[in-house]
């Protein structure tokens, strides 16, 4: 480490790697979503290596062990500072106004992970971004709350649990679901499960940021935010928000629930789309075939590094903002 240099191996390594190479990669990665195998054939062509699998394997050992290190780091900063105001303006929106917070929670069935062998049966905790999936079982019920109050008789196939099956029978993380802010900041995600998108999940994300921000979080939009509103009553009954369905989904829903969940004509959502996580499930599509046949922890390591740089990228639009 004196000399910048990071072992592709914890216990005596024999290749190790540049510091300013690995970061210079991560950005590779993180902006252009360059694969491992990619970038190994190109620096073994132009330095003229002919193992390139070894390349490979060592660099991309270096690599996520690097990632590990700047996830650890991050993780212990926060702890250090959990309880100060600092702690709140690096982990909520600086935008958002202090008495209210809307969020828009959504899915995605594309980063899901392939199991190896049938004992890979196991998620890799992580406090940064997906501690809610420490709260699955405590609403692990949640999903058979009474949804009859609602008026939508729409069907949705991401919680359909026969369709899901098929499409996924062959994964353990099915995929994520996750949240943002109305100014497209990430907020807080979890991993989902060999299942649709039940309610255990989004109640896991809610329960988390409730917890970080408290009343703030209140209003709610949700593709299917009509099924999940008597859920979210029922387990948070100091809740006083509203349930809001995003405007690109909305007129998917029958009339009825149109007229009681369309935002533009609830008061207190204005012209917020709901659609935040669209933009960012468009930015993490570049790795869902990269992550599709990692192991548990690699893949959560590349979701939190790349959830966290698109997160700076948008506060870095914000500061440049006049009237921010």
């Amino acid at each position: 480490m004196r000399h910048h240099m990071f072992p592709a191996s914890p216990m005596f390594p024999q290749t190790a790697y540049h510091i300013k190479l690995l970061e210079f990669y991560k950005e590779l990665f993180m902006t252009g979503h360059l694969a491992n195998q990619a970038f190994a054939k190109a620096c073994a062509k132009l330095h003229m290596y002919e193992n390139v699998e070894r390349l490979r394997i060592t660099f991309a050992n270096a690599f996520f062990a690097y990632l590990e290190v700047l996830t650890k780091a991050e993780e212990l900063s926060v702890a250090e500072h959990q309880h100060t105001i600092q702690a709140y303006n690096d982990d909520a929106c600086p935008a958002c106004p202090k008495d209210g917070m809307i969020i828009a929670l959504d899915g995605n069935f594309q980063l899901r992970r392939r199991m190896a062998n049938s004992d890979d049966c196991k998620l890799h905790e992580s406090a940064t971004f997906f501690s809610a999936d420490a709260k699955h079982s405590t609403y692990a019920k949640a999903n058979d709350a009474s949804s009859k109050d609602h008026k939508c008789d729409s069907k949705f196939r991401n919680a359909d649990e026969s369709y899901v099956s098929r499409a996924i029978r062959q994964c353990y993380e099915s995929g994520v679901l996750g949240c943002v802010c109305r100014h497209n900041l990430p907020l807080e995600f979890t991993n989902i499960v060999q299942s649709g998108e039940k309610h255990k999940y989004p109640l896991s994300v809610i329960d988390v940021l409730m917890k970080k921000h408290g009343t703030k979080v209140l209003k709610i939009m949700y593709d299917i935010g009509c099924h999940f509103e008597p859920a979210i009553k029922e387990n948070f009954p100091d809740w006083v928000g509203n349930v809001a369905v995003g405007v690109f989904h909305a007129y998917a829903h029958s009339m009825d629930c149109q007229v009681q969940y369309n935002p533009r004509l609830i008061e207190g959502f204005g012209l917020t789309d709901g659609e935040g996580m669209e933009r960012l499930w468009s930015y993490l599509s570049g790795f869902a075939t990269i992550t599709r046949n990692m192991c548990a922890k690699r893949r959560m390591l590349t979701l939190i590094q790349a959830i966290q740089h698109f997160k700076n990228e948008h506060l870095q639009s914000l500061r440049k903002c006049k009237n921010f």
